[in-house]
């Protein structure tokens, strides 16, 4: 898809705002009209806006109730419809789906509340992502995909031997001085899809103290990479929140000003 400046995206300080990552995980996205998609996790809800914008059956959740709302506020002051509930991945979706996306909480990181769900992926980064894996053949189609947002400051140990035996494609990515972000498709092996992706090895890189080891393996299929823009300056910079201390806050500083 094409990321759209001029679609209306307000936003909530109780909620995580469109950020570098989220026109990532748009302009990588490739959706057709009528496609039924699933976005959990849906924040401001810019990601369902613009798969709403491109003719797909949309239904967006979030686990913040914030979210909820300001996904509905932000789908009426486009004029596009689509189904919003509260969920906690799949605890309040009903129905199948071709594609499931989901921008992860991928720092590693522990913070509690609602706000901080939306970027705290665990010691380990993973966050939910081994549930919505776990739970997804009971909502995906027939040869349906799961779309995510992975970092190279998860645990690549833990996400490898996730999903090997799944065959995953990247779909786009950007780095970052401090991490690189990739997009992924993953398919998984329930439909019968041939053992395509080990995650055996992996690309090591250091700068500004942080260790970046990222997925190269060469059983990887890799498509056209988009080349995305950074999120406008001004009043409505899309930049992600700062968090308190450690490790943590260092990085959403570094966003901010990267």
């Amino acid at each position: 898809m094409e990321y759209r400046p001029d679609l209306t995206i307000s936003e909530d300080p109780d909620v995580y705002p469109p950020s570098e990552d989220s026109i990532l995980l748009i302009e990588s996205l490739d959706v057709k009209q009528g496609e039924k998609v699933l976005e959990i996790g849906c924040g401001s809800g810019v990601v369902s806006v613009h798969c709403a914008a491109n003719g797909c059956d949309v239904t967006a959740g979030d686990v913040n109730p914030s979210a909820v709302m300001l996904t509905r506020r932000n789908l009426e002051a486009n004029g596009l419809e689509a189904a919003v509930v509260e969920t906690d991945v799949y605890s309040g979706i009903e129905g199948t789906f071709d594609t499931i996306v989901f921008n992860l909480p991928y720092l590693p990181v522990e913070e509690n509340g609602l706000l901080a769900k939306a970027w705290s992926g665990g010691p380990d980064g993973m966050g939910p992502l081994p549930k919505l894996l776990e739970g997804a053949p009971e909502h995906l189609n027939e040869g349906g995909r799961i779309i995510v947002v992975v970092s190279s400051l998860m645990d690549q140990d833990a996400l490898g031997r996730l999903l090997e035996g799944h065959e995953v494609k990247i779909l786009g990515e950007m780095s970052l001085f401090f991490e690189k972000l990739q997009v992924l498709e993953i398919r998984l092996r329930r439909f019968g899809l041939r053992r395509s992706c080990s995650f055996g090895r992996f690309a090591i890189r250091r700068s500004c103290s942080f260790t970046h080891c990222w997925l190269t393996s060469s059983t990887i299929t890799t498509s056209c990479m988009p080349s995305v823009r950074r999120p406008h300056e001004g009043p409505s910079c899309r930049r992600r929140p700062d968090v308190r201390a450690g490790i943590h806050g260092v990085i959403h500083r570094l966003r901010r000003t990267n």
